[in-house]
């Protein structure tokens, strides 16, 4: 394949409309923003307009999740994560740069199960994005994937019912964008792979990649305690302004730390199907 000038320009500019107008409604950080923008450049760039709608897929409906029943989620996002809020650029390395190195391999070894890793890459982020914002409603106490006890609402490892339930659909959701993206930009792959393994491929890897997350999160995550409020957390320092202590997992991974990890994983998953189906 080809380097094309025209490729990354025009991937510069999807990109920074999508990341401008994602960060305007308080998702991204400036630099969050900047590094979409990046990532999103060198996919189309490398990938091109099939690869860069998927990731558009993942960043506007994550986002639009992420905006969605902002109050009901409020005290969550205060109380227990690491990180609430606009993303910022660590969060979307985590989420969506391995997809940039993908494109990159795509680009040097044009082989399908480079998109079929990509697709389980994003799948398990969305995934993962989806049983995040929509799990914290559930009505249900959350229990911990590892021991099944309950567990505070928005404590990483914590599963619900609806939580499953939307990481199924977020990892879905990704499938069905690639078949609709593929049959408008390249109907020849998508007739070669089958529409059937795309769906497939991209919902059972990135629902098992989010399983894996939630794995990760409940037994290496680093998980605090604050003495003052009585609570479990996320946060080093509580929003109380007390300085927690380490109670369970590693002080050196954290939450961005554990979706790179599950997306790799993910992507592992989806290239290890993609032969088998």
């Amino acid at each position: 394949m080809k380097l094309e000038l025209m490729n990354f320009l025009t991937g510069f500019v999807l990109s920074g409309a999508m990341a401008m107008f994602i960060e305007r409604k308080d998702v991204l950080t400036f630099g969050g923003m900047l590094t979409a923008i990046a990532l999103g450049t060198m996919v189309y760039g490398l990938g091109g307009p099939l690869w860069m709608g998927v990731l558009f897929a993942f960043f506007i409906s994550s986002s639009a999740l992420t905006s969605l029943f902002e109050k009901e989620k409020e005290k969550v996002n205060r109380e227990q994560f690491e990180k609430g809020g606009p993303r910022d650029p660590w969060q979307v390395i985590a989420n969506g740069g391995l997809s940039s190195g993908l494109a990159a391999a795509y680009f040097l070894y044009p082989q399908p199960i480079m998109l079929a890793a990509f697709l389980g890459v994003l799948a398990t982020v969305n995934a993962d994005t989806w049983a995040t914002e929509l799990g914290v409603l559930s009505r249900r106490v959350p229990r911990l994937v590892t021991t099944l006890k309950s567990v505070e609402r928005g404590r990483s490892g914590g599963i619900t019912l609806l939580g499953s339930v939307a990481s199924l659909a977020g990892a879905l959701f990704i499938g069905g964008c690639a078949v609709v993206l593929a049959g408008i930009f390249d109907p020849t792959l998508l007739y070669a792979i089958g529409w059937e393994k795309v769906v497939i491929i991209s919902g059972l890897s990135g629902f098992l990649g989010s399983v894996i997350d939630s794995l990760l999160g409940a037994t290496i995550q680093a998980q605090y305690y604050c003495g003052v409020c009585k609570k479990n957390t996320e946060q080093r320092v509580h929003h109380c302004g007390t300085r927690t202590v380490l109670k369970t997992g590693f002080s050196i991974v954290d939450n961005d730390t554990v979706n790179l990890l599950a997306s790799i994983a993910g992507g592992i998953i989806a290239a290890l199907l993609f032969p088998l189906l």
